[in-house]
């Protein structure tokens, strides 16, 4: 997918806690008009309940993906007062300066995979629940660098085999292999892989 003069190739695996049910993990990419809007969240629990909440927050993205990272969370925040709540990633990929610019609350990891991995940066909390003050951060992705943002289905520390993750790999690959490899098999699980051309 290509916006301006940003490429990326994306990918998203999943699998839920128990064989046959939904997920209570959510992940989407959509395009902005400069750039692309990122999200990755992890509904507390799992089963119906868990992934009825994970559908109306897509639902809710869908609709507010425009807005910046804080506002975002923000607003999520006060939709999802009263329920279970979730934890997540929020953020939007600059064509321009190739950076990430995100929020991100609770246990959703993220990390950058390139010459130097770096990890991103998250407040504790849980959306709809007990909020920090949010933070606007923002990472610098390379050419040919991969963003994965995971749920805690996946251990949260792995070192994949670097061919795992080598640039030759695509993001389905990458997406895939690290839930294949690392998931935990006793929750719901998301792995989101963007690369960037």
């Amino acid at each position: 997918m290509e916006v301006s003069d940003l490429s990326i190739d994306w990918a998203i695996a999943s699998q839920p806690f128990e064989e046959g049910s939904e997920s209570g993990d959510m992940g989407a990419i959509k395009p902005l008009d400069s750039g692309f809007a990122i999200v990755a969240v992890d509904v507390a629990g799992h089963g119906a309940g868990a992934a009825s909440l994970a559908n109306a927050i897509r639902v809710f993205f869908e609709r507010s993906y425009e807005l910046a990272p804080v506002e975002f969370l923000s607003a999520l925040d006060g939709e999802l007062k009263g329920t279970r709540g979730c934890v997540g990633v929020f953020g939007r990929l600059g064509p321009q300066e190739r950076v990430f610019r995100y929020a991100s609350v609770g246990n959703v990891q993220g990390v950058v995979f390139g010459e130097h991995r770096r990890r991103l940066v998250s407040q504790d909390g849980i959306i709809g629940y007990t909020m920090p003050k949010l933070r606007e951060r923002q990472i610098a992705i390379e050419s040919g660098e991969c963003l994965v943002l995971y749920s805690d289905g996946i251990r949260e520390y792995f070192d994949p085999d670097p061919s795992l993750v080598e640039r030759s790999a695509s993001a389905g690959q990458i997406a895939s292999g690290i839930l294949d490899t690392f998931g935990k098999g006793v929750d719901d699980a998301l792995c989101l892989a963007l690369k960037l051309g």
